[in-house]
């Protein structure tokens, strides 16, 4: 029989006392029935399901009635507002609700932390891109892009928010190439044209500023290595790409080329810092 926490069943609680009409019948029984603030409320329903829970499945069965969309009328919004603060709850448990048709269901996943809905990828503000350029255009441009990657994540554009990462990443690697051009030219892996004179920064790829950028050790070896996997990912943009790499990206997909963006980022500034003049 699984033993539930404390804490898990005062959160519990807490939800059966959010929940506004309508909503299960029990649970507007209760509510009306009494006479108590919502902290006493919530401390008697605590106190009942810990009761409960000494009884096999009786605590399940009390979210799944929570999840029933039969309860809500169908009301969708009011449905996904209780599953969403029911699936919070139940996370560090190491269980999810999931509706089949209009059937809720308790699943086993992974038990694991809460994450902040409004920021599924950990985005934090832009960064200072002073110490990467001089250019203002072109750190209101980073800064931008940093902001509009985030906007495609949250409406579920995947494919636009690689593209954007790859861009990201291209404008950040510029931005320390003009900074020190010296540098930049002197590398081996700079691209140069036929009369084998370095090509104008204009014209150099994402794939050359990543080999550069990893030559003169502006980024470091895993950040490189997981740098042309982005590269290769924001070629997605062109739809014969797509379909060659039968590609379909998520949100776990921009999961993991997001942090490749955020440490390349950060190499970039510490070397800059380190070594400007």
């Amino acid at each position: 029989m699984k033993k539930w926490d404390i804490g898990t069943l005062h959160s519990l609680a807490g939800i059966i006392c959010s929940i506004e009409d309508p909503g299960p019948l029990w649970v507007m029984t209760i509510k009306r029935h009494s006479n108590a603030d919502r902290d006493a409320l919530q401390e008697w329903i605590c106190q009942t399901l810990l009761t409960a829970s000494q009884f096999p499945g009786n605590i399940e069965n009390t979210i799944l009635s929570l999840a029933d969309p039969r309860g809500y009328g169908g009301d969708p919004k009011k449905v996904e507002e209780v599953v969403t603060k029911l699936n919070k709850m139940l996370i560090v448990e190491g269980y999810e609700i999931k509706l089949d048709g209009i059937k809720p269901q308790l699943i086993d996943r992974e038990p694991g932390l809460i994450k902040d809905p409004e920021n599924p990828l950990g985005f934090l503000d832009p960064p200072d891109f002073t110490p990467l350029t001089n250019d203002q255009l072109l750190r209101d441009i980073l800064h931008e892009r940093w902001i509009e990657v985030r906007k495609c994540v949250d409406s579920g554009a995947y494919v636009a928010a690689l593209v954007m990462m790859g861009s990201l990443l291209e404008g950040v690697l510029l931005a320390v190439a003009e900074a020190n051009p010296e540098e930049a030219n002197r590398s081996s892996a700079s691209p140069k044209d036929r009369k084998g004179q370095p090509k104008d920064f204009c014209d150099w790829t994402l794939n050359d500023l990543i080999n550069v950028a990893h030559k003169r050790g502006w980024i470091r070896k895993h950040v490189n290595d997981f740098s042309r996997i982005l590269r290769e990912y924001r070629n997605i943009v062109h739809p014969k790409k797509q379909r060659e790499m039968e590609m379909q990206p998520d949100k776990d997909t921009c999961t993991i080329c997001w942090g490749v963006v955020r440490a390349a980022v950060n190499n970039v500034v510490d070397w800059q810092k380190k070594n400007r003049s």
